[in-house]
């Protein structure tokens, strides 16, 4: 007897017969009356045609190796044309003889179920191409707005030069407007590549003594402009891990900006490290407005600031601090704040696993080094010829020779005259790109050993991974600071010789 006590469809094939015997659901699930289906080439001929083959397979597998029945999902066609997705469970049983003689089936209605998959899956599509569309667009928002910004901030550095000395505050002034915009460019592509989890770092040893006193030297003038008290704890020895310097110099300016943003004059902000238990622990404290207890479970989540005024003057793109957190955690360790609530300051500590004994013995990396400066002939291959003029003057003032060429077909040619020390490329070329200039370059005897940089509004660690694979020495995102350029050309030109 078929069992009523289920809501599967339960089907009691009799092998020898051929007649399939069903429970009561099956009428109300599959839509035949009973005695439609009475045998098991009418149930097989009410499946889809492309689903057949493999349920006699199934089958006929089984009974030739004598083994149980895999589970098999199948279309099902009701009679008004409509399909069912079925999931069928079945065994065989044998006689005496070792012949088939029944096969009892539990089938299972799986149809809305799948659809939901489908409709998940779809929906999971959809998503994955939105957020693809809009890295796509954020990277090629940073690499408009980077263009622009390279020529002001070229043009600041040429101003900076030639204006007396009671300009300086004017051109300071715009100086901290590109890199304020800056910031907030490379932090739009950062936010993008910690939701795609794609940040790449360096694994270098690295001095937080060193970075540390350098970040907040950095910090100084607008401590000093805000008078605030600062206050700087190091060790006097090197506490070193293993880590990229330009993503945890990055972590530590983020903390101690927003340290001196959000604390009134007259205020402290101070820093301190300190090393014990195979753990560095450096910490960020200010005596401002503090984080409010209801801000503080979601601080480090995306977009999660506190509120702020109309007008915005401490705000930002509210992404820093996941940044921060995503960072520490890339490096293994761990970011917290401690903060009483509003108008009781906050205070940021950053945990950091030690380096290796046996690392410390190597020369940590420093965040900077001194430059060796000298005459260098440098092509510029740049399209936007703001930039390219711009940045020639600047050179040339440092006693370059400086040839400017805005494609690469003629960056080829000029090679063969110029025979360039050093090759300052943009990656958005007209016609030949930029990877296929440094191809050619290091194929070319007269620039095989040549130092080539690409300067360039696209710096997604995709465009760093092609300009290296291309054969350029370093990767620059425009607008580049002019003296971190300089810096890489003396010290790079310096090792050639």
């Amino acid at each position: 007897m078929v069992s009523k006590a289920t809501n599967d469809v339960i089907a009691d094939w009799d092998m020898k017969a051929n007649v399939i015997e069903w429970n009561e659901v099956a009428t109300s699930v599959l839509g035949y009356a009973p005695g439609d289906i009475r045998t098991r080439n009418a149930f097989v001929s009410c499946l889809h045609e492309e689903d057949q083959a493999k349920v006699r397979k199934r089958l006929e597998r089984a009974i030739s190796e004598k083994a149980s029945l895999p589970s098999v999902e199948y279309r099902f066609r009701k009679p008004d044309g409509s399909w069912l997705t079925l999931l069928d469970r079945s065994y065989i049983a044998y006689d005496s003889s070792g012949a088939p003689e029944r096969t009892v089936s539990s089938l299972l209605d799986i149809t809305e179920r799948r659809k939901m998959e489908q409709a998940l899956h779809e929906a999971n599509q959809q998503l994955l191409e939105n957020d693809e569309r809009k890295n796509e667009f954020l990277a090629m928002l940073a690499h408009e707005l980077r263009n622009p910004l390279a020529v002001i901030s070229n043009t600041v550095e040429l101003i900076r030069r030639v204006v007396p000395k009671a300009g300086e505050r004017y051109t300071e002034a715009l100086r901290k407007q590109v890199r304020v915009l800056t910031s907030m460019v490379d932090d739009l592509l950062d936010v993008s590549r910690v939701m795609r989890g794609s940040i790449a770092l360096k694994n270098e040893p690295v001095d937080l003594t060193i970075l540390s006193r350098e970040a907040f030297d950095t910090a100084l003038p607008m401590l000093n402009k805000k008078q605030l008290a600062p206050k700087l704890n190091l060790p006097d020895r090197s506490v070193v891990v293993l880590g990229d310097a330009i993503r945890l110099d990055q972590v530590l300016s983020n903390l101690l900006n927003n340290a001196i943003k959000y604390t009134d004059p007259g205020g402290e902000v101070a820093l301190s490290l300190q090393a014990g238990d195979g753990w560095s622990d450096l910490r960020v404290r200010d005596t401002g407005i503090g984080v409010p207890i209801h801000v503080q479970e979601y601080i480090f989540d995306l977009f999660g600031q506190a509120e702020r005024g109309l007008d915005r003057s401490e705000g930002g793109l509210g992404i820093g601090l996941t940044i921060a957190k995503n960072i520490v955690e890339l490096h293994g360790g761990q970011i917290q704040l401690q903060s009483e609530g509003e108008g009781k300051g906050a205070e940021f500590t950053v945990k950091l696993p030690l380096a290796p004994k046996e690392v410390l013995l190597e020369k940590p990396v420093r965040a900077h080094s001194d430059p060796h400066p000298g005459k260098k002939r440098i092509l510029i291959v740049e399209d936007n010829c703001s930039i390219a003029e711009t940045l020639k003057e600047l050179l040339e003032a440092l006693g370059n020779d400086v040839s400017v060429v805005d494609n690469g077909i003629d960056a080829l040619r000029e090679t063969e005259r110029f025979s360039p020390e050093v090759a300052l490329i943009d990656i958005g070329l007209p016609g030949m790109d930029g990877y296929e200039v440094a191809r050619q370059l290091r194929q070319n005897p007269r620039t095989r050993s040549s130092i080539l940089a690409a300067i360039s509004g696209y710096c997604q660690t995709s465009d760093r991974e092609l300009a290296k694979a291309a054969g350029f020495n370093e990767h620059f995102a425009k607008p580049v600071e002019f003296a971190s350029l300089v810096e890489f050309i003396e010290s790079s030109t310096s090792r050639m010789h």
